[in-house]
C-alpha cells in the first residue's frame, strides 16, 4: 500500500471499526479489513496505470466540438461519430459500473440539450421579467473587493 487515498481508506475503516458501538463481530472485522486492503491494492494500481499513460494524455488534442444534428437519434446502440480519449465500450462501462447511470451516452447528451435549453429559456424570462420592471439589464462590476464591500454596505 502506497498511501494516499488508499492508506485513507484503511485508516477510515479503522476508525470505524474503533467505533462500533456495539462492537463488530472479528469476522465482520476481517471482512472490512480484507476488502479496505482488496480496494486499496486496486487504487494503487489505478494510480500506477493512471501515472505511467498520463503523458500521452497531455498530448492529445481536444475533441472538437461539433454542432449538434436536428434530430438526433435516440438509438443507444448508435456509434460515437466523434473520438474520445478512452473509447466508447470503456465509457459506457465506467457509465455502468462506477457512475451507475443506466442511461445511453445518447440519452445524457439529449439530456443535456433539454437542461441547456431550459437554462436559455429561463435567462430569457428573467431578462423580460427586469426590462418590464425597469430594472438595469446588467449590474456593473466592482474594480476590486473593496469596491465590492462599498457597494453592498451601501
Amino acid at each position: 500500500m502506497k498511501g494516499g487515498i488508499a492508506a485513507a481508506m484503511v485508516t477510515s475503516i479503522s476508525s470505524i471499526i474503533a467505533a462500533a458501538d456495539p462492537p463488530l463481530k472479528p469476522s465482520t472485522i476481517d471482512a472490512l479489513r480484507d476488502a479496505a486492503l482488496k480496494s486499496s491494492e486496486s487504487i494503487d494500481i489505478f494510480t500506477d496505470y493512471v501515472l505511467s499513460h498520463r503523458s500521452g494524455w497531455e498530448e492529445k488534442k481536444s475533441i472538437p466540438n461539433t454542432k449538434p444534428k436536428a434530430n438526433p437519434n435516440p438509438n443507444p446502440n448508435l456509434d460515437c461519430e466523434e473520438k474520445t480519449s478512452i473509447g466508447k465500450e470503456k465509457y459506457l462501462w465506467f457509465l455502468n459500473h462506477v457512475s451507475f447511470c443506466n442511461k445511453s451516452v445518447i440519452e445524457l447528451v439529449n439530456i443535456g440539450r433539454q437542461q441547456l435549453n431550459r437554462a436559455k429559456s429561463m435567462l430569457e424570462v428573467a431578462k423580460r421579467r427586469n426590462d418590464a420592471a425597469g430594472l438595469p439589464s446588467s449590474l456593473p462590476l466592482a474594480r476590486d473587493i473593496e469596491a465590492q464591500i462599498n457597494a453592498t454596505e451601501a
